[in-house]
């Protein structure tokens, strides 16, 4: 099995080279126990990770909008002069966009700020999120609702985004190594398919690092189609 190291992650995503050291040993025990042990799927687990966490850099949704931004991301919670009040405000911001839903109370209470996305995987949210990712590792399902900020550190983040991984068959969708699978892959991770240009980059640069021990981008069998002429995104 290929061995996570430092460096490979550092070449894989240089923008993380100040904080990726923390996680190193906790992927490492989370590839074994997922069975994350094939190029394809190591290389589609930190492709779409790795897009996720904006190259493990971010481990919680900040949600600083601007009244524009506000306007333009959430137009369904918010009128122009109610913008302009929460604008730069994260934590109302997060109270009010998720309040009443993935099993949080209302605003008030600022469960959308408590539990809005953390880690690896922006698809455990909420405090019916948070209660069953923990009930799914651990068997207690208050843990995280009492310590929400366990998600956004190297541990917690890397054994969560493995439950999660397993619970949407991430390995089989790698495995099969197509178009479509990639496509569902990354549905099931993000709701959509945000990214997809940046998610597929990530792919063929970590499968060639494995595979050829180059960070030279190559077309990968089966996703090829969709990686033709793919280079890394701009600034």
């Amino acid at each position: 099995m290929f061995q996570v190291t430092k460096d490979f992650l550092v070449l894989l995503m240089p923008e993380s080279s100040e904080m990726i050291e923390p996680f190193v040993e906790h992927l490492v025990e989370m590839f074994r126990v997922r069975n994350i042990n094939t190029s394809s799927r190591i290389a589609s687990f930190l492709c779409q990770t790795g897009h996720e966490s904006v190259r493990f850099t971010t481990m919680a949704q900040t949600l600083n909008y601007s009244t524009k931004g506000l306007l333009r991301v959430f137009p369904q919670f918010f009128t122009a002069e109610q913008a302009m009040e929460y604008a730069h405000k994260p934590l109302r911001i997060a109270s009010r966009v998720y309040a009443g839903r993935f099993g949080n109370r209302d605003e008030s209470s600022t469960d959308g700020w408590w539990y809005r996305p953390r880690g690896l995987t922006p698809r455990i949210l909420g405090a019916a999120g948070y209660r069953k990712c923990a009930e799914g590792l651990l068997q207690r399902p208050t843990l995280f609702l009492q310590r929400p900020e366990l998600l956004s550190g190297p541990e917690w983040s890397c054994k969560a985004a493995g439950w999660f991984w397993d619970s949407i068959e991430g390995n089989d969708l790698s495995d099969q190594d197509t178009e479509q699978s990639f496509r569902t892959l990354t549905r099931r991770i993000n709701g959509g398919l945000h990214g997809l240009q940046d998610r597929l980059f990530l792919f063929n640069k970590a499968k060639a690092l494995i595979d050829r021990g180059t960070i030279v981008v190559t077309q990968i069998s089966g996703v090829s189609k969709l990686s033709e002429q793919i280079v890394e995104p701009q600034e």
